[in-house]
């Protein structure tokens, strides 16, 4: 059969006669799928403060492997992994250190297959950044002392930087 190319479901219909008029007929219904399985990815960078970023995918129905999860680095590198869960609920949480991808934009693609041999994938990017922190800009310390009316020293300092515009920079310590 050419031609059926939407989803649904299809009646098909064989009439056989012979050559002395016998006649027979078969029907059957044949149910095409060609939609892919709809779901939604999110990256969650940093979870817990250690360096594991959680993949997560929830998908709109059930498919007939758990799905996978490439991650691609900047540098080319590729890694591949079979996410955990179950139904339509899964997630993986990769280390994400120096060993395992470059500095950089790293993307992640979740692909799933359903019972009918459709599939489909999300791509969400997040970036790795193990560069340390620029030192703030024009820093500076002003330091004085003063005597009190109660004959006692008082000292004060001062400081003054221009921030780093570094976007994952958590503050500064003195």
């Amino acid at each position: 059969v050419t031609g059926v190319e939407s989803s649904g479901a299809y009646n098909f219909v064989v009439d056989a006669t012979d050559v002395w008029g016998g006649k027979a007929q078969a029907k059957t219904v044949v149910v095409i799928d060609n939609t892919p399985i709809s779901f939604t990815v999110a990256v969650n960078p940093n979870i817990s403060g250690e360096g594991i970023v959680r993949v997560s995918a929830v998908l709109g129905e059930v498919p007939i492997r758990a799905p996978t999860l490439t991650i691609m680095d900047s540098g080319g590198k590729k890694q591949v992994y079979e996410m955990m869960g179950n139904h339509i609920n899964y997630y993986y949480d990769i280390s994400v250190n120096r060993e395992t991808v470059a500095d950089g934009v790293v993307q992640a693609t979740v692909q799933v297959e359903d019972s009918a041999g459709n599939k489909s994938s999300v791509t969400r990017s997040f970036i790795a950044d193990f560069t340390p922190p620029g030192m703030p800009g024009k820093f500076n310390v002003q330091f004085g002392c003063y005597r009190n009316p109660d004959n006692k020293y008082s000292c004060m300092a001062l400081f003054n930087w221009e921030n780093n515009i570094e976007y994952d920079l958590a503050g500064y310590e003195l």
